[in-house]
């Protein structure tokens, strides 16, 4: 959607994204095959070898919604909205709302704005919150594994039953991590616009990131750890960016 009204400029957009994914990934492996084969598993003489099976799916999400306005070419603001879901976490969690806001203020188009070295000067700024799922999936269900000969034994003279060993334990409270993103910075064009710089600083703090606790478990649990939304972090820095736009002669630019 998009439409002026004097000197107002308004427009709208919304989205949504779908996306799902499985796989089946199987091996199978045994040696001792006659050279009157004809590639069947049955025909080989050998045990069975490095044998195993990966199966998966995911699926996520999402919705995006975002508004734009300006007013006279000098001042604009933009809106944005989105609500993804991810499969990586429990149902109550599926669901992470993000949320930004920016904004742009051309102050060289201003009447009190005289200058005669800037040809072109814009203030931008935004802040936002985001989010991330890159844990893996199924880190909310407690998983097992089968193994041969490794269970308990029932009776005198038995054989070491079939047992089941335990994966990570299961977090079922894992949810999106959440960063904190906002810049801020300049546009400016000097020399009849020919040349143009562009400064931005950034500061984005992150908090509640996948991690590993594993050195505050003691090895005698016998397991690993699984990811918990524990750790922070803080990133910052500078942008800086020059241009230079001219003619020479007739042909080249």
């Amino acid at each position: 959607y998009a439409r002026d009204f004097g000197k107002h400029s308004v427009s709208a957009f919304f989205a949504i994204e779908k996306s799902e994914t499985s796989y089946n990934k199987d091996r199978i492996l045994k040696e001792g095959a006659p050279i009157w084969s004809t590639g069947m598993l049955w025909q080989a003489t050998g045990a069975l070898d490095n044998t195993f099976n990966w199966a998966g799916e995911s699926g996520d999400l999402g919705y995006i919604g975002r508004a734009n306005y300006n007013y006279d070419e000098k001042y604009f603001a933009e809106f944005l909205f989105r609500s993804d879901a991810s499969a990586k976490f429990a149902p109550n969690n599926y669901w992470g709302k993000f949320y930004s806001v920016s904004g742009g203020w051309i102050i060289s188009k201003e009447a009190f704005f005289k200058s005669n070295t800037i040809d072109f000067l814009k203030f931008k700024g935004s802040v936002g919150l985001l989010g991330k799922d890159d844990v893996k999936a199924w880190s909310y269900l407690q998983k097992f594994g089968f193994q041969i000969d490794k269970g308990a034994v029932f009776g005198g003279d038995a054989g070491v039953s079939p047992g089941l060993r335990a994966s990570s334990p299961a977090n079922a409270a894992i949810h999106w991590s959440d960063e904190l993103k906002t810049n801020f910075g300049f546009e400016a064009a000097f020399l009849d616009n020919r040349l143009s710089t562009n400064i931005e600083t950034y500061y984005n703090i992150g908090t509640n990131i996948f991690i590993n606790l594993n050195q505050a478990v003691p090895f005698t649990v016998g397991g690993a750890t699984t990811p918990v939304n524990y750790g922070e972090f803080d990133t910052w820095g500078t942008e800086i960016s020059l241009g230079w736009s001219d003619n020479v002669g007739k042909d080249f630019n």
